[in-house]
């Protein structure tokens, strides 16, 4: 930021304010705050913020609220938002809000990159950090591995030999000849055993067997794989050991692939547990869910309920290629067109309006029926009513649909 003394002119010639009324300064500029440079001066007293140095204090702790932020175009946001901005000759009090909304979003906008960057560069750290003592736990494995290697090797070295002895006992028997041999090579491999081989090695001669996929009579097993999904079954399903199949038909599948639900991002990767409630479809879905952009979806709620429901009906109508997709949904269509014509001679549209409607009608592009009823919940303008009727007709239309599909 900019030196806190080279602004004193800059805010006193904002303000308008003389000498005699410094200590206005400070409110001044606070009330030209918000969001997050509002946020940092809260804990501001009154007293402090109406003294002759009210305005300093406010510069003093925005600037250690952002000495942080090193970014050369943050700087130049924050410096034109606090002291650059002011309103223009003949310019109305709508557009100088807006005006400053639009420097404060950039400067928002500019202070949420720099945090993510930051958080950014914390993890490359810490993961560098871990894999450097990765290394070191490795290096230090290896070497004690290989001082256990060399100890053994003197230890063999050292061992002295057996000189053969007269008398009954010159030559020992098969079995006892056989038993050192056997307990020296018992023992040979069991010194280059790592720390944690010999604890379970221990472990397991104490406690003998443990259970499945553990340790039986002194020798390691491999553990069974168990799937995800089966283990939440056993837990929640009451002891069903047997997975989803990928086909199986969920709430949201009923109607696929015209009036069902979204694509099931878990199923996608297997580890959906919903099962037959699962309120997303599980079918494959061709073309990708579209989602309306903000302006887009603020517009159509902006709209008259009779020229939604017409670009609605107008959409429906150009999908509707099909005797039997027409014949399933005839109810919801019957429904449509009575409120249609109920709204139309109630406030009948204009030219204009209708031509907005038919200019727009490409928002719905690329909706599927189940989307099209779907986005038709979320709609403020439309009654409640008519939007809980159809709902009860697109489920209607869902069974229908799946049990012609299973017969």
């Amino acid at each position: 930021m900019v030196d806190l003394l080279d602004t004193v002119k800059v805010i006193l010639s904002v303000a308008s304010l003389e000498d005699k009324q410094q200590h206005l300064a400070g409110p001044r500029l606070l009330n030209r705050l918000s969001g997050e440079a509002l946020r940092a001066t809260e804990h501001l007293s009154v007293a402090s913020i109406r003294s002759t140095e009210g305005w300093l204090e406010v510069l003093k702790t925005l600037d250690k609220h952002y000495k942080y932020l090193l970014e050369t175009e943050l700087h130049e946001a924050i410096d034109e938002f606090l002291f650059l901005l002011r309103r223009h000759g003949g310019e109305g009090a709508t557009a100088f809000a807006s005006r400053s909304k639009t420097q404060l979003n950039r400067l928002e906008t500019l202070i949420a990159q720099e945090r993510a960057l930051t958080k950014k560069k914390r993890k490359k750290r810490s993961k560098r950090s871990r894999s450097t003592r990765g290394a070191g736990l490795a290096s230090d494995s290896s070497s004690h591995h290989s001082s256990l290697e060399e100890s053994e090797l003197e230890s063999m070295q050292d061992e002295p030999q057996d000189e053969p002895t007269d008398g009954p006992d010159e030559h020992p028997t098969g079995a006892a000849a056989a038993s050192p041999a056997s307990g020296h090579a018992a023992e040979q491999p069991a010194a280059f055993e790592s720390p944690r081989a010999e604890s379970r090695t221990r472990t397991a001669k104490e406690g003998g067997e443990r259970g499945p996929g553990g340790w039986e009579g002194g020798v390691e097993r491999a553990p069974s794989y168990t799937p995800v999904s089966k283990v939440a079954l056993e837990e929640v399903g009451g002891g069903e050991s047997e997975d989803w199949p990928e086909d199986i038909s969920t709430s949201g599948s009923l109607g696929h692939p015209f009036l069902c639900r979204a694509p099931c991002i878990r199923a996608v990767h297997g580890t959906c547990m919903k099962g037959p409630r699962c309120e997303f479809c599980h079918q494959e879905h061709a073309n990708p869910k579209r989602k309306l952009r903000r302006e887009e979806r603020q517009f159509l709620e902006s709209m008259r309920e009779l020229l939604a429901l017409l670009m609605l009906q107008w959409q429906l109508e150009r999908l509707l290629v099909t005797p039997r997709l027409r014949d399933d949904l005839r109810l919801v269509l019957a429904v449509l067109e009575r409120r249609v014509k109920f709204l139309r001679q109630v406030q009948p549209p204009t030219p204009g309006e209708l031509r907005q409607a038919r200019d727009n009608q490409w928002i719905l592009r690329g909706f599927s029926f189940g989307h099209l009823f779907t986005s038709l919940q979320h709609w403020p303008q439309v009654s409640a009513t008519f939007k809980s009727e159809v709902k009860l007709l697109v489920d209607s239309a869902h069974r229908s649909m799946e049990m012609q599909r299973l017969g």
